[in-house]
């Protein structure tokens, strides 16, 4: 349940809410309602308030910085959908990449080529095509599998990297075109 700290989340909705009903409202007008609702003078007061319940001083917090909205969302993501499908289309090129290795399958073949052109489109889709960004998730990948407490529990060997590269750098130029 919300309270008065969820002020702004709240104006939020209900600026979204009457714009859905054609009344339109700045987000300074829903932050005053939203002030008066909680019995304050105007918004000014309440956030004064909601910074000191949450423990800020000037601009400075006294408290450890919010985990990522990653970290956070994952409790409702465990709730609301399945292991599969929280896994997403990463989880299913690894487990076709598994597959494929597993029973032995030519790297050459158009099996792999297809399971590599899908692969470089979605980190593609991830990156955004930036190679510098897809470069740190490489060299992440990379160091996580040189921590041998770590490798074990990744979803790629080392091996499976290693036959699966050439499939990668055949389909590159493909997608160029």
């Amino acid at each position: 349940m919300r309270n008065f700290c969820d002020s702004k989340q709240m104006a939020t909705v209900i600026r979204n809410e009457l714009a859905a009903k054609g009344v339109r409202l700045s987000r300074a007008e829903s932050l005053e309602i939203i002030a008066k609702a909680f019995g304050s003078v105007d918004w000014n007061t309440l956030a004064a308030m909601i910074k000191r319940a949450e423990g800020v001083v000037g601009d400075a917090p006294e408290r450890e910085p919010a985990a990522s909205w990653p970290e956070v969302i994952q409790p409702f993501y465990k709730r609301h959908l399945t292991p599969e499908e929280r896994r997403g289309q990463w989880g299913q090129l690894f487990d076709q990449a598994r597959t494929l290795f597993e029973a032995d399958t030519d790297a050459t073949s158009d099996d792999v080529l297809e399971l590599a052109l899908r692969w470089l489109r979605l980190a593609h889709a991830t990156t955004g095509g930036d190679r510098e960004l897809r470069a740190k998730y490489s060299a992440a990948y990379t160091e996580a599998l040189a921590d041998p407490e770590v490798a074990p529990k990744l979803p790629l060997s080392r091996e499976l990297l290693d036959w699966f590269a050439p499939a990668l750098k055949r389909a590159a130029p493909l997608l160029a075109t």
